[in-house]
C-alpha cells in the first residue's frame, strides 16, 4: 500500500471512489491554469470513537478546521491526538485565509499542488506530504 503505508490492507475495501477521483480531476484542472497556488489535503485521521470503525469519513475534518474537536467528542474522541491535530488544521486554515498559504506549527511545509509535483498534505496523527498520493491506486480501481 504505497499510497497509505500506515493503513491495513483490509482498509483498501474502503478506498474513496466517490469523492477523491473528482477532487483529483479538479486539482489537475486548476493547477493547469497556472493561476493562484492550489493546495490539496487528505484528512486521514481515524477517530478512536467506536474503536475507529468509522475511519475518516466525508467532512470529518470540519470540527478540526473550526477548532471544535473538544466540543464534539462523540465524533473526534476528544483525546490529545485529536486536539493536537485540531490546533494544526485550524491554524493552517487561518493562515491560508490570512496570506494564501496553509501553514501551522507542527505541520510539514505544505507545497502547492502543481502538474509537475501534485503534492497533498495528509492530515493524520503524524501529518505528511505525499506527491501523487493515490492516483495509481485510483487508476487501478478504474476510478480515474
Amino acid at each position: 500500500m504505497a499510497a497509505y503505508p500506515e493503513k491495513k490492507i483490509a482498509d483498501a475495501y474502503f478506498l474513496d471512489l466517490r469523492f477523491r477521483p473528482g477532487a483529483i480531476r479538479d486539482l489537475d484542472l486548476k493547477a493547469k491554469q497556472n493561476g493562484a497556488p492550489v493546495y490539496s489535503y487528505m484528512f486521514a485521521y481515524e477517530s478512536p470513537v467506536l474503536d475507529g470503525i468509522a475511519m475518516a469519513w466525508h467532512c470529518a475534518e470540519l470540527p478540526y478546521v473550526f477548532a471544535n474537536a473538544a466540543l464534539v467528542k462523540t465524533s473526534t474522541g476528544g483525546g490529545s491526538d485529536a486536539l493536537a491535530l485540531s490546533r494544526k488544521v485550524s491554524q493552517a486554515w487561518v493562515n491560508f485565509a490570512r496570506n494564501g498559504k496553509p501553514s501551522a506549527e507542527g505541520l510539514p511545509d505544505w507545497p502547492p499542488y502543481t502538474t509537475d509535483k501534485p503534492a497533498t498534505m495528509v492530515l493524520d496523527k503524524e501529518p505528511r506530504v505525499a506527491v501523487d498520493l493515490d492516483r495509481k491506486l485510483l487508476q487501478a480501481a478504474g476510478a480515474l
